[in-house]
């Protein structure tokens, strides 16, 4: 009886082994690959935690990802590229012009959606003038729509043309932002075409989207006591709350960090009230952020910046700031990731909120490609549950985003 009873305690341990384990999600990743070269295409692929090596699911072209600004969903991920094919189709080939790329994580496949020229945003419009409008920034909604914040796209200096915008909301460059907004990544084709690439054959569809208003978002940088966004690429959004929250900097002080929400609620109003919660710990910078709903607050990847030199490795931990304690004067640290160098926008959330994964840079002998490790942390546990050395990234791979595979 006692041997029966012993065997039962080690199935059912067995069994909450294997159950945990399939609810841990695997890596996947965006990278370059410039072996041999240069330059690189964008690639999509499985981390294989054993080998630290990855499997490409797809070729994603020649592609930039300017400032970070990705969304992780459920079945897709979109991140904003600097297209050549939207200077002929709205961008006039000026200023931003920011496209969205939507991958498809099974399969590999992916579409590009641009700003409709025809719509209310685009080049032209009343909005935003001849240059059209381009976006700011944007969090995850969900796999077909994403929260973005809009701005007037401003030509470039010196301008290439006399001619004037025709809204005080455009020729004015004290107003950063336009509206936040719906952006419908699948729908609105215009065209589908066809290419191979390196590794895979994929549907390659070119979209124009277009933007659904919610209300508009405007900060007007003459008043020098006003919040403003710290930097692209640091947003996330509340889907119970309905808040875009985004990295920022309290009262106009550079000098004070912290993260803020914008209600995302359908309204014609042209201010809201912002939250805002003020980093308490002076001696580390915001360098990602993530609304998780499994905590119901944004957690904050933040390292020191004290470096004498871009090889410097620097303390690095992951904080959590509760919006139910908006005066709290220490918040949280959810786990210390040692230390690594100082680089923007590495950390990305899964979709349910648990899990939080991070691409670091650890390595001090190659300044161009440094080692990277690309840990995944559970937010709820306050645990480290992978750390994996990625390989050759010191030589030919440098992760770009990593984020769960679903």
């Amino acid at each position: 009886m006692i041997s029966f009873l012993l065997l039962v305690a080690i199935l059912v341990e067995a069994s909450h082994a294997w159950i945990h384990a399939m609810e841990v999600p695997q890596i996947c990743a965006t990278y370059f690959n410039f072996t041999n070269t240069n330059q690189s295409n964008t690639f999509y692929g499985v981390l294989n935690e054993e080998t630290g090596t990855f499997r490409t699911k797809s070729n994603l072209g020649y592609r930039f990802d300017p400032q970070g600004r990705i969304a992780i969903g459920m079945d897709s991920f979109s991140f904003t590229v600097t297209g050549n094919k939207t200077a002929d189709e709205g961008f006039v080939g000026c200023c931003d012009e920011y496209s969205i790329l939507t991958v498809n994580k099974t399969t590999g496949s992916f579409e590009i959606a641009s700003m409709d020229p025809k719509s209310p945003f685009g080049p032209g419009s009343e909005q935003c003038g001849k240059y059209g409008c381009g976006i700011m920034q944007l969090a995850s909604l969900d796999d077909d729509n994403m929260i973005v914040w809009i701005e007037p796209q401003i030509p470039p200096a010196p301008p290439t043309t006399t001619t004037t915008n025709t809204t005080s909301t455009k020729s004015n460059p004290n107003l950063e932002g336009l509206s936040l907004g719906t952006f419908d990544v699948h729908t609105y084709a215009f065209s589908l075409l066809f290419f191979f690439a390196l590794v895979h054959t994929h549907t390659h569809t070119h979209n124009s989207g277009i933007i659904n208003p919610i209300r508009p978002f405007v900060v007007n940088l003459e008043n020098t006591n006003a919040t403003t966004p710290m930097d692209a690429g640091m947003t996330a959004y509340d889907r119970v709350q309905k808040n875009f929250w985004f990295a920022c900097n309290p009262r106009g002080n550079f000098d004070v960090e912290g993260v803020c929400a914008y209600p995302a609620t359908k309204s014609n109003e042209t201010s809201a009230e912002m939250t805002v919660l003020e980093f308490p710990t002076k001696t580390y910078t915001i360098n990602s952020i993530g609304f998780s709903e499994a905590l119901k607050g944004v957690v904050v990847l933040a390292q020191t910046y004290n470096a004498t030199s871009a090889l410097q490795l620097q303390s690095t931990k992951l904080f959590f700031a509760d919006p139910s304690k908006p005066n709290a004067k220490e918040w949280d640290i959810i786990v210390d990731l040692g230390d690594a160098r100082n680089s923007l926008h590495q950390g990305t959330i899964s979709p349910c909120g648990r899990f939080y994964i991070v691409a670091l840079e650890v390595g001090t002998k190659n300044e161009k490609y440094p080692a990277q490790d690309v840990v995944m942390i559970d937010l709820v546990k306050k645990t480290i549950l992978k750390r994996v050395h990625a390989q050759h990234t010191e030589i030919d791979i440098s992760v770009l985003s990593a984020f769960t595979c679903m």
